[in-house]
């Protein structure tokens, strides 16, 4: 059994040693295994409060960091402004359907971003591109409108939402684009997915995607 004095008792108020090479912390009924070749700078860092047994928050783990999702933004600004695109509105939702990085650039309408939170959306909430679910849904104008109904709004459709997928396919996001003719929108987008080295769903952009318009 091992005290510390009245110094370093705000961190650990008492340690029981149960086995070689593990620690009990008493109070809060966690089991650390410590090395016992790490034991000396163990207790050491114990000594000068660097290692705090009581932990109060934990951080998530993230499915689409925000450095990945502003290199979307940028890398789709990037191919917008290359092919002289209309104002874009951009949004990158993470899997969980946060929002995680947004950019308007000057000039857009005050509903593109609405709908690029849209776009995104309904492509995440039903695992497809806004290009496919518009294939998909063109004759189902009924489920279409229960869709919207569904997700208070944030369900549009069309060409401009992007899957990001991870190494495995497995979805880890989605971008929603607004602001030109969809199909350009969705061209931005999955520039902006490969900009950052990352997998997008449609891999490619329509191959008409040059001649459509608003």
């Amino acid at each position: 059994m091992l005290r510390w004095d009245a110094e370093n008792q705000w961190f650990l108020a008492e340690i029981a040693c149960i086995e070689p090479g593990s620690l009990y912390h008493r109070r809060n009924k966690a089991l650390f295994e410590v090395p016992l070749r790490y034991w000396c700078k163990f207790t050491r860092l114990l000594r000068e409060g660097k290692y705090m047994t009581d932990r109060h928050l934990f951080k998530s783990k993230p499915t689409l960091p925000l450095a990945a999702a502003e290199a979307i933004v940028d890398g789709a600004i990037a191919a917008a402004l290359a092919e002289g695109f209309e104002a874009l509105s951009i949004a990158i939702l993470d899997a969980g359907g946060h929002l995680i990085a947004f950019k308007r650039q000057d000039g857009a309408g005050i509903l593109r971003p609405q709908i690029a939170m849209g776009k995104a959306w309904g492509a995440l909430g039903m695992g497809a591109s806004g290009r496919k679910l518009m294939e998909r849904l063109s004759s189902r104008l009924h489920f279409v409108a229960a869709l919207t109904d569904a997700s208070e709004g944030r369900f549009v459709p069309v060409p401009g939402g992007v899957l990001v997928l991870d190494e495995d396919d497995y979805v880890i996001g989605a971008v929603g684009i607004s602001g030109d003719a969809s199909e350009k929108d969705e061209y931005a987008a999955i520039m902006g997915v490969r900009a950052a080295g990352l997998g997008a769903e449609p891999a490619e952009p329509d191959a008409a995607w040059r001649e459509s318009q608003l």
